[in-house]
């Protein structure tokens, strides 16, 4: 009765399993895939118990649903799908990408249901908004970038790349009550986008050395 019982295809399929509380027991296991590849990266959990996954595919038939934000692919992006508690169904299922690669690597909930996605984006045409805080591609080899899903999976509160001239990806995510969000991961960049008063907002060792960053995002 799983949403998928069977492997996929490809090298990689991703996987979800909710566990028993005391661990003797699967709830539900199920494959999460297409034809191609996947990685599941990051998972967030609602108080009704649905299942908030994102991750990299590489698969034009990944389970999408109708009316989500993006049903179609270039091949290689970041997903986003809401499983339900009894991990049978998807409630919505989402692309996020441009024509390039993408992958997210992290996923945090706000009171609303709404979704927050970190990862990383080869792509100059990333679907950012028009207001969003960074929305031009540095043009390196990816950028981080930052986006905020509607709680159906249906539209983009907003959507910014994050990061300098060189390169970088956003690790891990979390949201306050305020809803700001606070993001770290590794950049490349010497002029990776500081506030004045930071903790450290210098980084003479960013390039050629790989270094963390911690931004909270309004």
């Amino acid at each position: 009765g799983a949403l998928a019982p069977g492997y996929q295809g490809g090298f990689d399929d991703g996987f979800a399993v909710k566990l028993a509380a005391d661990g003797d027991s699967l709830l539900y296991g199920t494959y999460l895939g297409g034809g191609a590849d996947e990685s599941s990266n990051g998972v967030a959990v609602d108080s009704a118990g649905n299942a908030y996954f994102t991750g990299y595919t590489g698969s034009v038939d990944f389970p999408t649903t109708p009316g989500a934000l993006d049903t179609a692919t270039t091949g290689a992006d970041a997903y986003v799908v809401k499983l339900n508690p009894t991990g049978d169904a998807l409630v919505y299922g989402t692309f996020l990408g441009g024509s390039q690669a993408e992958g997210g690597f992290a996923i945090a909930l706000g009171d609303d249901g709404s979704a927050f996605i970190t990862g990383r984006t080869d792509s100059p045409d990333f679907p950012v908004t028009p207001d969003a805080f960074e929305t031009s591609y540095s043009f390196s080899s990816n950028d981080g970038f930052v986006a905020k899903l509607s709680p159906a999976g249906d539209a983009l509160y907003y959507a910014t790349y994050l990061g300098g001239n060189n390169e970088e990806e956003g690790r891990d995510v979390v949201v306050d009550e305020a809803g700001n969000a606070y993001i770290t991961g590794a950049t490349y960049s010497s002029d990776f986008p500081v506030t004045s008063d930071a903790f450290d907002p210098t980084c003479p060792s960013c390039s050629p050395y790989l270094s963390a960053f911690i931004a909270k995002l309004n």
